[in-house]
């Protein structure tokens, strides 16, 4: 309580002052330079935080200041009680004052702080940092008014004080650094020590009188050169020592429970408790003796003297079967006893890490049955070393960095996705750090039977791929696997894998760390679209942030960007070839051929042959094409005869794309087999209504029944005059009678849909879909809301992103989408139309609404779209779609009331895909 009081007091006199009459909010800074100083000598540059900056003399100074803390360093030729020094405005109160650098005034302290405007009884803490050589020796009066209980001095040189230097003071804690002590100064010590911390010092003995006096001392620090003797058994309240010297003899007590000793450390005479103990530079024989000495050691921290090693004959003594922690450090490991740690049985953490292990036995930890934590962390060790740990079928921990060991299970050259490594039998682990050991890849067991591994540590390797088998966790728990600092460029994830993952459902249970630009190519198709269509990582794995060669994300990236360079062969002379996820890709556009490419066997994925302004002049036959292909351009070709068995052989295939726009045709009656067979397959032939007969006709209008017909015997006026009449006959009837024509008139008298509308668009067909919504991957945001509005209103939508099948080609979605929906809704902007599988599924839906008497292709203009005219001048299809058909506008204010009434609610049951 009265420590609460303490706090709250000094609180109130930083923010008050100690007379209560200026606050800390003050416009003024608390820091300035005394009143009496000369202005061009002391110069206030400014402060921000708790760093206040002045200019004395020329040199810059640097103070640090806040609530509990003032610390401020000593310019050379500026002494501590220089009316130049920084000072505060008003009285200041602060528990913690470091000064640095600074010469002992020849008077008291406390007139040099009283002097800053510092609150002396509010000094609780007081270091005195690199007192410099020149400076006065330090005495009882220095500390004249002052109340410390923590007291620090470190000089740069050895430091003179007087004897009864602290004799004024109640201190806990004393730090002293290069401090010249007598016996005669360690008499005369504050009893009330808890702390007492004495380095680079002369001190030759510690007195038993001397120590005897220290009743509360809980931790002692002594580091001298001369010091032979530490008799500690005299401090009954000693629990904790650190001695760095040449000791000869050591007696300790039976408090004393963690002891650290460098250069000598004689096993203590009488009763050893100590339950941590750290020898530093000592001989094996000194090690065994404290283990044959002291029964109740827990930790053992030991590093050999120079030239020393360790393991030449087995830990004997009443402490090695109480060692639960053994770290043997810079012992240089050699010829190592098999027996070695064999009275060990108890050990649960082996340390020997930084050694030059030459070999380890088999045998090492047979006995350990318990071992939970190991580590061979820049030890110099082989593979065989490894080994001889793997026995300890209990490690939870185990650390191998900084060893060259290489791939611990098979390399790359003998790949085999199912093999284990060296540590297959180590079910229990949960941690593994394989920092810089060489490895390429990662290993079987690693992923399938450690199943608590949940810490795998490989950065700084060289794993250059991940496996589609390292996307194979088997994992109940939480696991991170980092593989930073690895020169990985690519990720192996086929299109099964990318099934598996949506048809799983399951949430990510790894996390790969990757921090490497990888090569974003077809090999990263699969992931890419996996990270899309799922909104994150694949199922059971994720993976970091992904960054592409470029600094590009890779969840920012378009799929059709995902491509790679086939080289030629096999690619076909003249060609071009890309490799994607879903095939390849093969163009040979204007290269002047003159019949189809012969194609290898290694491109039997082709999905899309472009053969587009050629002159080829026979259509290929099935067996010329790949048997997955879906989708071939013969575009502005010479070929003028059609091979109608070539066409059925090629379109028999559902979802096959076919481009024949640009070829000049013979609209004869050889040629009826062949325009049949295009008819028939029209909706296949994505530029049915761009192509021409060699007089310029559109074939999609020619009565092909009338080709081969033999002339008529009347007169040529009589017949012109008859068939102009039969026109004009089915061109009224065909107006009165078509819904479309309806609906342009009342569009042309109403400007609007009326009441009533929706009845006439009914219809009775039965469809899984009312709408299929089609839309660029920029438009996604639009295309959700559209359904999300729809689809509260009682009409059912597809959308591929969530409906679509996964692992189906595209080009089959699309044709199924449209051929199972009432209506096709496209949204249409500038991404649409630069975009070619939106532009698929347009043609697809206007085929469809041609031949349907009940599919509707409703067409809405967003407000990105550039000028109409524009936009369209280089898509003639869609272009005359559009002046030919209304269409909507998204910022119309009627848009929805227009966009429910042209998807009419159904008069039956939408039937359900299985």
């Amino acid at each position: 309580m009265a420590g609460v009081v303490e706090w709250g007091l000094l609180v109130i006199f930083t923010l008050c002052g100690v007379n209560g009459d200026s606050p800390l909010y003050s416009n003024e800074p608390a820091l300035r330079c005394p009143p009496d100083a000369d202005p061009k000598r002391c110069i206030f540059k400014g402060h921000q935080t708790d760093e206040y900056l002045f200019n004395i003399d020329g040199n810059n100074l640097s103070v640090t200041y806040g609530v509990a803390y003032f610390q401020m360093p000593c310019l050379k030729g500026v002494p501590l009680d220089s009316n130049l020094l920084p000072s505060f405005g008003r009285v200041t109160a602060v528990p913690r004052l470091t000064l640095r650098g600074c010469a002992l005034p020849e008077g008291p302290l406390a007139e040099v702080l009283t002097a800053r405007n510092l609150s002396l009884p509010a000094i609780s803490t007081l270091n005195l940092y690199n007192i410099p050589p020149d400076s006065n020796a330090l005495t009882q009066d220095h500390f004249h008014l002052l109340n410390l209980t923590i007291l620090s001095v470190t000089s740069e040189a050895p430091l003179s004080v007087s004897a009864d230097f602290l004799r004024n003071l109640t201190l806990s804690d004393l730090r002293l650094v290069n401090v010249n002590l007598t016996s005669d100064s360690l008499h005369q010590l504050p009893q009330t020590l808890r702390l007492l911390s004495i380095k680079r010092s002369d001190l030759e003995d510690l007195p038993v009188i001397a120590l005897k006096r220290f009743i509360t001392l809980n931790r002692l620090e002594v580091e001298s050169k001369r010091l032979h003797s530490a008799p500690l058994q005299v401090v009954a309240s000693l629990r904790s020592v650190e001695i760095r010297a040449p000791l000869v003899e050591l007696t300790v007590g039976a408090e004393l429970k963690n002891a650290s000793f460098s250069l000598a450390a004689p096993a203590p005479g009488g009763s050893c408790f100590v339950e941590r103990l750290m020898l530093f530079g000592v001989e094996e024989h000194i090690l065994q003796a404290w283990l044959q000495r002291c029964s109740n050691i827990h930790t053992l921290v030991y590093r050999c003297a120079a030239g020393g090693s360790v393991g030449r004959e087995p830990l004997q003594g009443s402490g090695v079967k109480t060692l639960r922690e053994f770290h043997v450090r810079n012992c240089r490991l050699r010829d190592v006893e098999p027996r070695w740690l064999a009275a060990a049985t108890g050990l649960l953490v082996l340390d020997l890490s930084s050694n030059k292990i030459e070999a380890l036995p088999a045998e090492l930890v047979v006995t350990c049955e318990g071992l939970q934590e190991a580590s061979l962390r820049n030890s110099g060790a082989k593979k065989a070393d490894v080994r001889a740990l793997t026995t300890a079928t209990t490690l939870r921990s185990l650390d191998l960095s900084y060893n060259q060991l290489g791939d611990l299970c098979p390399t790359a050259a003998e790949h085999n996705p199912n093999a284990v490594s060296l540590l297959s039998r180590l079910v229990e682990l949960r941690k593994l750090e394989l920092l810089n050991t060489g490895v390429t890849r990662l290993c079987a067991d690693w992923r399938r039977d450690l199943a608590w591994l949940s810490d795998l540590n490989l950065r700084y390797n060289n794993i250059t791929e991940l496996q589609r088998e390292d996307f194979k966790w088997r994992r109940e728990i939480t696991s991170t696997i980092d593989l930073r600092n690895n020169p990985i460029h690519g990720l192996v994830y086929a299109s099964r894998e990318y099934r598996a993952s949506r048809e799983s459902g399951e949430t990510a249970s790894v996390t790969i760390e990757l921090d490497s630009e990888l090569q974003c190519d077809c090999g990263m198709y699969w992931y890419a679209r996996s990270l899309q269509d799922r909104g994150g990582a694949p199922a059971r794995v994720s993976l970091g942030p992904l960054v592409c060669t470029g600094g590009t994300a890779l969840e920012d990236m378009s799929l059709e960007e995902l491509v790679c360079t086939v080289p030629s062969p096999p690619c076909p002379k003249d060609c071009i070839c890309t490799a994607h996820g879903g095939g390849i890709t093969v163009r040979c556009n204007q290269v002047g051929m003159k019949r189809p490419p012969d194609l290898p066997s290694d491109l039997s994925s082709i999905t899309l042959l472009d053969l587009a302004h050629n002159n080829i002049t026979e259509m290929p036959t099935a067996v010329m094409l790949p048997t997955g292909i879906m989708m071939l351009n013969l575009s502005y070709n010479d070929l003028e005869r059609v091979n109608s068995e070539a066409v059925s052989s090629y379109l028999g295939k559902p979802g096959r794309q076919l481009w024949l726009a640009g070829n000049p045709f013979l609209c004869t009656c050889e040629n009826v087999d062949g325009l049949s067979a295009l008819r028939a397959n029209s909706a296949s032939v994505s530029d049915w209504e761009a192509l021409r007969c060699t007089d310029g006709k559109a074939i999609a209008g020619v009565e092909i029944t009338t080709l081969c017909t033999s002339s008529l015997t009347f007169s040529a006026p009589l017949a012109t005059l008859c068939v102009a009449a039969v026109l004009a006959l089915v061109s009224v009837a065909v107006f009165l009678a078509s819904p479309r024509v309806r609906k342009h008139i009342k569009w042309l008298l109403w400007r609007r849909w009326p009441d009533g509308w929706d009845e006439e668009e009914k219809d009775d067909t039965n469809y899984e879909y009312d709408a299929f919504v089609s839309f660029s991957h920029c438009e996604r945001e639009r295309a959700q809301v559209v359904a999300s509005r729809l689809e509260g209103m009682g009409r059912r939508l597809c959308v591929h992103h969530r409906d679509w099948r996964p692992g189906e080609l595209i080009t089959a979605q699309i044709v199924s989408s449209v051929h199972s929906s009432r209506r096709t809704i496209v949204l249409l902007s500038d991404q649409y139309l630069a975009s070619p599988w939106p532009r698929a599924e347009f043609r697809t839906a206007c085929a469809h609404a041609q031949r349907s008497t009940s599919a509707r292709l409703v067409l809405v203009l967003l407000p990105e779209l550039s000028a109409l005219p524009e936009a369209l001048s280089s898509h003639p299809d869609l272009a005359a779609f559009v002046a030919s058909n209304t269409y909507l506008e998204w910022e119309d204010p009627f848009f929805w009331e227009k966009l429910e009434r042209a998807v009419p609610v159904p008069k039956v049951e939408p039937i359900t895909r299985y």
